[in-house]
């Protein structure tokens, strides 16, 4: 099971490397774990993205870092949980039902959209300030980006999508957190391209939405989405953006 997490004070009198270092560990304790016991191949911190991710982070705001922080703290204690009771991560439906009743999430049409994880699935948990709360582990196998890049640094420092297909979804997921849309809106695109930028490889990928999901919290109040997708030809680099 993993590890818990030893309490960390982070307040304004900790310097950013210190938050840094206590954010790395507890990303290198997670990866090792997925790699031992669930045979996820992943990394914390890649030797070649260790600049663009240092860099990056000391950027950012203090209060900024602090909350990036705090955000994967939180998501690593749920998946603590899991572990302790004998479940698995990468059990993606299990793990974010678990996500959901430790802070009192729900969802509507909660059975088709379970429906829609499988396999061959990726789920992401968004705020409404469009933070990214929980992110499927088995995406850390079909991405060049380390665990540390994709916890903080922002999506458009590690992906680019065609500005039609970003528009649309922008204005989709806009509308489910204003409480415009409050349903689930299956399929929301077509199939689009997503590249990555400062990885290695720049991989190019086929990405296939099939739901954005409005959260709530127990008074009804708009908490989030969900991001459900699939990935084709997720190893392939031969893709233009379309």
């Amino acid at each position: 099971m993993l590890r818990r997490i030893q309490e960390v004070v982070v307040n304004s009198d900790v310097e950013s490397e210190q938050i840094f270092d206590d954010f790395l560990a507890l990303a290198e304790e997670f990866v090792s774990y997925l790699k031992e016991h669930e045979g996820i191949d992943a990394v914390a911190l890649c030797e070649h993205q260790r600049d663009f991710v240092i860099d990056n982070f000391n950027s950012l705001p203090r209060d900024k870092q602090k909350e990036k922080f705090e955000s994967f703290k939180a998501v690593y204690e749920t998946c603590q949980e899991i572990t302790a009771k004998g479940g698995k991560i990468s059990d993606k439906g299990k793990t974010l039902a678990r996500f959901m009743w430790k802070y009192r999430l729900a969802i509507p049409r909660c059975e088709e959209v379970f429906d829609l994880i499988t396999e061959n699935t990726y789920i992401e948990v968004y705020d409404t300030s469009f933070r990214q709360r929980y992110r499927s582990p088995n995406f850390l196998e079909i991405t060049n980006h380390c665990l540390m890049a994709l916890e903080t640094a922002e999506f458009y420092n590690l992906y680019v999508k065609s500005e039609e297909i970003q528009k649309s979804q922008i204005e989709q997921v806009s509308a489910i957190v204003e409480g415009k849309i409050k349903d689930v809106i299956f399929e929301p695109c077509e199939v689009h391209t997503v590249k990555e930028i400062n990885s290695k490889e720049n991989r190019s990928s086929q990405s296939k939405a099939l739901a954005f999901v409005p959260l709530y919290c127990e008074n009804g109040k708009i908490e989030g989405f969900l991001h459900i997708f699939d990935l084709i030809d997720s190893r392939s680099l031969k893709f233009e953006l379309a």
